[in-house]
């Protein structure tokens, strides 16, 4: 009866404090460094660590409250984490000079003989041990030998202390230096036969433990454990154990009882017999005072059975399961929240019904009964279906009878654990939709210091969580910015109100950017501010939007401005040329005229038509000009070809009797082996034959010089009149109407070819300049055409390449015109490839779904029955990977776009030059 209530009054008083708080282990636990491989001291053998060293600290750990965990490296690194502080100890360190100024260094317990092993029985006896060349994987074997003198030693690493000893061989001739019984243990451990061992005399190393040079409470503790250890019969015992014989200068022989130790002894014996007789005197005394606490004692059984119902009570009153189990597993002590949970009732409860229920239930018998579970959160369905969240707590205790009892508790956490969901959904979801606003997101504490931020935010400033939070705005901006959102926000803290501004702010790359920010206080439930939260809009983009579309409005209100001006200008231009064209074919109605007559206004008419076309076209280039719709076609172009053209169509114009003393003189020199240069060769030959036609409107008589100069990047055209009639004034005019400086509404006839030319060579990205002749007599017309140096090299390695044999692959040209397929057909002809012609898309399609040996397809886009863009998606849907090539006649920018997302892969625009088409098709096959 006393028995079960002082264990009731033991899991009571233990119960109390485990409701408060879960017990943990006061046991410190110290990480120990051994090496990977060094028997018999320490080294691993069936998964387990042993070794002599082993059981020193074994011992050691018996008389202090600590727990060693090992970490098994190698012997260089282990002092390597030791002197950075990452192992507290290590259990091996060799007594060196180095070891002895970097790490502090036990009492030693153990000494170490050396030996010389070799794969050969030699005698040093008639070399010495000196003239051999040692290998050792240990510094301090190193240091040992160098020191003594007797022979000269190398330290290697311990993969080729691990290939000396697996080896099986006679002809080796290395010389390892160890401890004996390390060597002797690897011999035996790897069955070798033919290693031969020499010790080395009078030479030997000590170890002890090793401990950092700052860890001097732990180097205390255990050395003086160490020392206990040495002088004790358990040391000896380890040394028997592990190498048969106990090391005299080591081990401490257990020293003498001293001569006070004697007396001491005698005098405790006569006080214990004086005790006794005294005790036997008092005898009586106590028997009667034994019949009072028999009493007493009765009296105290009474209470402890009060006491145990209170304490059943207590326990009932728990809301959480709770249970003891004794070392059999039988339940001694359990509440009704346990049996309600595994559907039975207290009074009825037993042990076997208890185990015969959760025999039904595997769940509630593997969580509840499991071993090993501390503060283990577990799911568990009760009796009735209802669904527990468990947080399980085993603790087990020992009873004064040195039985074990374990004790389950486990606290019912379901409800907090949902809410613990529910806001850790509630703050994902937040933190969701604050990193999904692209505005610039941030929050701050009374202290103004970053206590987060949404994602655009962070990427905007490039700024990770560990360097915003925490941090002010002095440690994040320039001290100008930062002295700006510290004042603004301090203000908003201070009132309690919030502030909306807009300012320019430097970027950490540098960029300058227009933020509009809004930053409000929060508050805690009690109204209290704990904080700012701000929201930064970057309208860098809205302002420079807003500033463009107020510069266009200025913009398009001068254009429409000028355009007035300009067509007012320009209609007596297309009034006058009209004027002449409908006077001169009303005259011509006359019947009285003669035939020259007649001759004649037809003539004018045609010179005025002319002139009216030529200013139709003049404005069309123009307007298509200053709308950005020039496209520039780079191809081969031989600069002969143009200058050729235009000396013989302009030599036919200054035939005309006005022009009768201009002459035109062509100055390009042509080169047997004229190259070709990638450049558009047709607005080329537009830009000269506008100002050719200015140079010869400005002309009476002389030579109007035409030519080129060749550069290394560019080639210089020039236009030289050295007779043009024009004064300084109009000199000066004319080249502030090529740059745009007076604007269209002083429009000229001569203007006009100037603006033409200058937007011409800009387009192609050009220079143009006008100046005075050598002879300050004339002018000399000037612009510059940058060559495409890429292109024109694979032109130049195109042309040089002799590997352009193409018979084993095919093309198929789908073109509606004969002459055209003719052309194309002769070109590659020199290539071999065999080609296939088909009239229209259809005819091309159907070729792919016949013939799969096609290796390239040339479309045309403007065919019947089937147009180029729908043969060439179609053919794509079929064969994904032959490449088309577009051919069109339609130069236009839309055009080339409209090819390539139809699936085309190059794109040429007609004319095609022969070189062009070749080069285009080498690139796919």
């Amino acid at each position: 009866m006393t028995n079960r209530i002082n264990i009731k009054l033991y899991i009571f008083l233990f119960l109390i404090f485990n409701c408060f708080s879960l017990l943990s282990a006061n046991r410190q636990v110290i990480t120990v460094g051994i090496q990977a491989d060094a028997p018999p001291f320490e080294y691993i053998s069936n998964e387990k660590t042993i070794g002599f060293n082993i059981d020193i600290l074994n011992a050691i750990s018996k008389r202090l409250p600590v727990e060693f965990k090992f970490v098994q490296k190698s012997y260089s690194q282990l002092k390597s984490d030791l002197m950075s502080d990452k192992t507290d100890m290590i259990l091996m360190m060799y007594k060196s000079d180095e070891n002895l100024s970097n790490f502090q260094l036990s009492k030693t317990y153990n000494k170490l003989s050396i030996s010389v092993f070799h794969h050969a029985s030699i005698s040093f006896a008639n070399t010495p041990i000196d003239q051999y060349e040692l290998l050792t994987d240990i510094p301090e074997i190193y240091e040992l030998i160098n020191k003594s003198l007797v022979g000269n030693c190398v330290v290697v690493s311990e993969k080729i202390r691990r290939s000396f000893f697996s080896k099986q061989t006679d002809n080796d001739t290395t010389f390892f230096i160890l401890p004996e019984k390390t060597g002797l243990h690897l011999i035996e451990k790897n069955g070798l036969q033919n290693i031969w061992s020499y010790p080395v005399s009078n030479l030997s190393i000590e170890y002890g433990f090793g401990f950092n040079k700052n860890n001097d409470s732990l180097f205390m503790s255990i050395n003086e454990s160490l020392e206990y250890l040495l002088n004790s019969d358990e040391y000896i015992a380890i040394q028997q154990k592990w190498f048969g014989y106990v090391d005299p200068n080591i081990a401490l022989k257990p020293t003498s009882l001293n001569p006070i130790y004697k007396y001491l002894f005698i005098i405790s014996v006569v006080l214990f017999v004086i005790v006794a007789y005294t005790m036997f005197k008092q005898n009586k005394k106590l028997k009667n005072r034994l019949k009072t606490e028999i009493q007493n004692k009765i009296e105290a059984e009474n209470n402890l059975d009060e006491i145990e119902c209170y304490l059943n009570q207590t326990i009932d009153a728990i809301n959480h399961p709770l249970f003891i189990q004794n070392s059999n597993g039988e339940f001694i002590l359990f509440n009704n929240t346990f049996v309600n949970l595994i559907g039975l009732i207290k009074d009825d409860c037993t042990n076997d019904k208890i185990n015969e229920a959760l025999k039904r239930d595997d769940q509630l018998k593997k969580l509840l009964l499991a071993e090993n579970e501390t503060s283990a959160k577990q799911k568990v369905i009760s009796a009735n279906g209802q669904l527990h969240i468990f947080e399980i707590s085993k603790t087990t205790f020992q009873k004064p009878d040195n039985q074990s009892i374990l004790l389950t508790f486990a606290l019912d956490i379901t409800k907090r654990d949902r809410a613990e969901r529910r806001l850790e959904h509630e703050i994902a979801l937040l933190s969701s939709i604050i990193n999904s606003i692209p505005d610039y997101i941030f929050y701050k504490d009374n202290l103004l210091r970053y206590i987060g931020a949404n994602t655009a935010f962070k990427k905007h400033y490039n700024l990770s969580d560990e360097e915003l939070i925490g941090k002010t705005d002095f440690e994040l901006f320039d001290i100008k910015q930062a002295i700006d959102y510290h004042k603004n926000n301090k203000k908003i803290i201070e009132s309690n109100e919030p502030i909306r501004f807009e300012r320019w702010v430097i970027l950490p790359n540098g960029k300058s950017a227009l933020l509009d920010t809004l930053v409000v206080p929060f508050h805690n439930i009690d109204g209290e501010t704990l904080g700012i939260v701000g929201i930064s809009r970057d309208v860098t983009r809205q302002y420079e939007i807003q500033k463009e579309l107020k510069n266009a409005k200025t913009k398009a209100e001068e254009g429409d401005r000028l355009k007035t001006m300009f067509l007012t200008n320009i209609s007596h231009e297309i009034r006058s040329a009209l004027n002449s064209i409908i006077g001169f074919s009303d005259l011509l109605l006359d019947p009285e005229l003669s035939l020259s007559q007649k001759e004649n206004f037809v003539e004018m008419i045609r010179s005025s038509s002319n002139s009216l076309i030529q200013l139709i076209d003049n404005i069309i280039n123009l307007f298509a000009i200053e709308s950005g719709q020039v496209v520039i076609n780079q191809s081969e172009t031989k600069l002969s070809i143009i200058f050729d053209d235009l000396t013989s169509h302009y030599e036919k114009i200054i035939e005309d009797p006005i022009f009768n003393d201009v002459k035109l003189v062509n100055k390009y020199t042509v080169t047997e082996e004229e190259p070709s240069y990638y450049i558009d060769g047709f607005r080329t030959k537009q830009i000269l034959s506008n100002l050719i036609e200015t140079s010869i409107k400005l002309t009476r008589k002389g030579k109007i010089l035409i030519g080129a100069d060749i550069k290394e990047k560019y080639i210089e055209f020039f236009i030289d009149n050295r007779n043009a009639i024009i004064d300084r004034f109009l000199l000066e005019d004319i080249f502030q109407t090529s740059e745009f400086n007076e604007g269209i509404e002083n429009y000229s006839s001569l203007d006009l070819n100037i603006i033409i030319t200058q937007g011409l060579i800009n387009a192609m990205k050009g220079d143009f300049s006008i100046n005075r002749s050598k002879t300050d007599t004339g002018i000399k017309l000037s612009f510059t055409i940058p060559i495409d140096q890429s292109k024109q090299k694979a032109t130049e390695d195109y042309l040089n390449n002799d590997n352009n044999d193409l018979s084993n692959k095919t093309i198929l040209i789908a073109e509606d015109d004969e002459n055209n397929y003719l052309f194309i057909e002769e070109v590659l002809r020199k290539t071999k490839i065999k080609t296939i012609w088909a009239l229209n898309g259809k005819e091309a399609l159907e070729h792919i779904l016949t013939n799969k040996d096609i290796d390239i397809v040339l479309m045309d886009i403007r065919m019947p029955v089937m147009d180029g863009y729908t043969a060439t998606r179609e053919i794509k849907k079929i064969r994904p990977d032959i490449p088309i090539i577009v051919q069109t006649a339609y130069a236009a920018e839309e055009e080339k776009s409209k090819s390539f997302e139809a699936g085309c892969n190059a794109y040429l625009a007609k004319p095609i030059s022969s070189m062009a088409l070749l080069k285009t098709i080498s690139e796919f096959l």
